[in-house]
This record gives structure tokens, sequence and C-alpha cells, in this order.
């Protein structure tokens, strides 16, 4: 058969249905028979890599790659093209790609020099970039102020905002209440006023977003009120003749995980009420898994509030005993992780451990991290033997330091040890779990070496911790901290 560009086009919209490579295997034999792609057959490959179910830091890797060969191919990119790619790099930005967000500036600034109008679409995309990478930055106000440029600047240029642009840009507020707090709510106040004015409808979701903003800020500095005014969302929603549903309960829910690691003492008691309230009362809303999960992050954020002589595993327990006998529902790996958060000793997690056995769940290294950190309440020889038993059992589940998958489980059991031996003053064998972690197949991130170099100097050996300081500096997989730059700085003076 003489296929032509239509045909593979459309092949490529078949193979989407199977995955990615096999899209990307059409593009190939495209290229054999010497047919050049044009901007249809790009702009179906980019849709592919966003339904794709490959790691996002490979998705955005080969979407680079497609839009190089645009160029090199003089296929014109238009607002379809940079719309997938914002997309796939908010994606990428959600797992760790804290330079999404001027990326994202800058393709907007490209587009218009190649004379691309930005439609409605692109812009959400672009303030969606923006909002994954102000988890990331340490000034995350920035982006608020440059989505909120945006939102204001669309209908001058053409593209007046629509429900999803609104909520786009109320989601960056929410992202950077973290840290923003009283800042970002005001800002996303002021979103909500602009869209009230609009002739846009408020629905659901942004009302969720809404409702984030002030559930993120509960952790910021002096961010205690902002509890009451996730509460008044709830209220509004209802006021707009809206059903609160599972996402309205955990974003609530949310807020007072964030209360309770702030310090709030009270927090698990008011989640219950809330609880009670929203969950029990609405007998067409059966609670999920997700609104449980969401109660115990409620103590296990709280728990480190505890102390050595609290009990935060007990509350955490009150939550399980819900989950399983009142909803009858099965935990997940995540239920785990959040019991082990609230344990203090090396008896409560055996007890959570065999919670899992008996629940058919595996230890995940997110559990086994939490573990670790459990036992440097009271630290023993045997505590630390189990510490590197965990540590081991991490490893042989595999060690991923977020360059293939955009997570960073495997990791989060080496720093935890790490933590574990420079508490128990072996600062030197807590640097040497770097080249261990490495020889696990893996590449060490900002915060092992962070403590490794901490490790390094509470053993008074300073040229190993200004070598480490140095190797983390001029590779080119570890994304600096704040911290991590201060102690290089540090070292480098001495």
């Amino acid at each position: 058969l003489d296929y032509d560009i239509y045909t593979y086009t459309s092949l490529m919209r078949v193979s989407a249905l199977q995955n990615a490579d096999a899209a990307i295997g059409v593009m190939a034999e495209m290229r054999e028979r010497g047919i050049t792609p044009n901007a249809a057959a790009y702009n179906t490959l980019l849709s592919v890599l966003l339904r794709s179910s490959l790691p996002p830091s490979k998705s955005l890797a080969l979407a680079r790659q497609a839009l190089e060969d645009m160029d090199k191919d003089g296929a014109e990119r238009d607002a379809g093209t940079y719309t997938s790619f914002l997309t796939l790099l908010a994606n990428s930005a959600r797992a760790y790609n804290p330079a999404a967000a001027p990326e994202a500036v800058r393709l907007l600034a490209e587009m218009r020099d190649r004379g691309v109008k930005p439609d409605v679409k692109t812009y959400t995309a672009c303030m969606l970039a923006m909002a994954a990478a102000c988890r990331h930055d340490p000034d995350p106000m920035r982006w608020v102020e440059e989505a909120m440029t945006i939102l204001k600047g669309m209908a001058k240029e053409g593209a007046r905002p629509d429900t999803r642009a609104y909520a786009a840009c109320l989601t960056v507020c929410a992202k950077a209440a973290r840290r923003g707090g009283v800042a970002a709510t005001k800002k996303a106040r002021e979103v909500m006023s602009l869209m009230e004015g609009s002739k846009c409808g408020i629905d659901l979701q942004t009302y969720h977003a809404f409702l984030e903003a002030f559930a993120n800020a509960v952790r910021a500095k002096d961010g205690a009120p902002f509890l009451l005014e996730a509460e008044k969302v709830v209220d509004k929603i209802k006021i707009a003749g809206l059903k609160p549903t599972e996402a309205t309960y955990c974003t609530l829910l949310g807020a007072y995980a964030m209360s309770a690691e702030a310090g709030n003492k009270r927090a698990f008691d008011q989640a219950m009420l809330q609880y009670n309230r929203f969950v029990k009362s609405d007998a067409a809303t059966k609670p999920s898994l997700a609104v449980y999960n969401a109660l115990l992050s409620v103590t296990a954020r709280g728990a480190h509030r505890a102390g050595r002589k609290g009990k935060p595993l007990d509350r955490g327990l009150l939550a399980f005993e819900l989950l399983k006998d009142q909803a009858r529902l099965s935990p997940d790996a995540m239920s785990l992780s959040l019991l082990a958060q609230c344990c203090r000793s090396l008896d409560e997690v055996k007890l959570v451990r065999k919670i899992g056995r008996d629940s058919k769940v595996e230890a995940t290294p997110l559990f086994l991290a939490h573990a670790i950190r459990a036992l440097r309440y009271k630290p023993s020889e045997e505590t630390q033997r189990e510490v590197m038993k965990m540590l081991e059992e991490g490893e042989e589940l595999g060690f991923r330091a977020g360059k293939e998958e955009g997570r960073e489980d495997g990791a989060l059991v080496y720093t935890a040890a790490m933590d574990h031996l420079i508490r128990r003053k072996q600062g030197l064998d807590a640097a040497s779990l770097l080249e261990r972690a490495r020889s696990a197949g893996g590449e060490p991130n900002a915060y092992m070496y962070s403590l490794a170099i901490k490790g390094a100097v509470s053993a008074g050996d300073g040229e190993r911790a200004r070598a480490l300081g140095e190797e983390a500096s001029s590779s080119s997989h570890v994304q600096l901290t704040a911290v991590l730059k201060a102690q290089i700085s540090e070292l480098s003076k001495q």
C-alpha cells in the first residue's frame, strides 16, 4: 500500500491505544518511507505522550526531541503544540522539575515571537506548570504574581478566561500558600472576586482550589486563622447549591493535618467532628479509603509534636478502626505509612508491621522511612540493628532517585537511616551510605548529600565534608537546595 502523511497520522492515533513506543515507531517508519512529518503528525505524537503511562521525565524528554525535530523538518508550531508541551511540563513539575515555571514563561514569550497566538488552553497549561513548580520554589509568590498577570491580560489578547483558567490561577495561589500564607490567600480571594464579576460559573473544582489555598496556608507562619476560613469555604459550597464530595472532605481534613503539624493539639478532635458532620451525616456519600487516609494524616502530621512521651499511634489506630470496622475497608500502603509515621518505639513499629501482614499490604520505601524515623525516640543497639535491616529491605525494593519515575522513594529510606546514624553520633557511617546508595544503582539527591556533609562535619572530618560538597556542586543529577548551598558555602570559608 502507498501510505501518505494522513494515513500515518491516523495510525499514530490508533497506536496511542497501545503505548507511546508504538506511536514513535510509526513516526520512524514514516521517515524510512521518505515522508516528512508535518505539524499535525507532531501534535498527534505530543497528544500520545500526554496520555501515555511513561514517567513524566521520560515523556518530557521525548516531547523536547519532538520540538527539535519539528524545527528541523520545517513544521510550524501552533497553539496546540505549545499547549501539549506546557501540559507535559506541568506533569513533570508535579514529580520534580523546579525549572518548569521559568520555562513556561519563556515558552509564552517564544510563542509571541513566532507569531503564534496563545489560546485559553495554552494560558491554563502555563499556569498549571507554575502551580506545580510552586511546591519546590523557595519564593512561590513570584509565580502567583506571574499567574495573576496572565489571568488579567488574557481578555486583552482575545482569550477570555474560562472556569478552568480561573481554577488554574487559584491552584497557583493554593500551592504557593504553604510558604506564602497571608499573601497567597489574598491573591486567591482576588481571583474569586474576578471570577464572580465575570460570566463564568464557579464549579466545585474551583471551590476546591480555593479551599486548598486556605488549607495549605494553615501550615504557613501565623496560619492558624485559616483553618476557620477553610471551614467557611465548605459552607459556601453548600450555599452555592453544590454538594461536597470526597475531594472536599479530603481537602478540609488536609487543613486539619496542616494545623496539627503547626502544633494544634486539638486538630484530630476537630477533624473527627468534621468527619461526623460532613461524612456520616450524608447517607448518599460512602467514604472511601482516601477519606480515612486523610483522617489518618491528621494524627500522622502532628506526631512529631507529641514528643518522646506522646502516643500519637493511639489516635492513628482510632482512625484505622473506623476504616476497618465501620467502613469495612482494607488499608493500603499509604494507610500503613501514615500509621508508621505515628509510631514512637520499636514495639509500635512491630505492631504496625503486623497490621500490614494481616491486611496483606507489603512494606514500601515510604513506610520503611517512617518506621526508621520512629526509632530515633528510643535509640539502642537493637533499634540500630532494625534500622540496618530495614535499609537492606529498602534496597531489595529498589532505589529510585527520581530520575526515571519522578519519585524519590528509595532515597527516603537512605535519608532516614543517615539521620538515625547521625543522631547516634556515627556521622562517618552516615556519610558512607552515600556510596552504598550509589552502588545500589541510584543517584544520591541533595538531601542525602546534605546529611552526608552533616555527618562528616559532626565526626570532625572537614576534608571529607568539603569533598562531598564539591561532588554535589559538580553533579548534574543534584538540584541544590538552600540548605545544601549554605553548607557548601560555609565549607568553602574553612
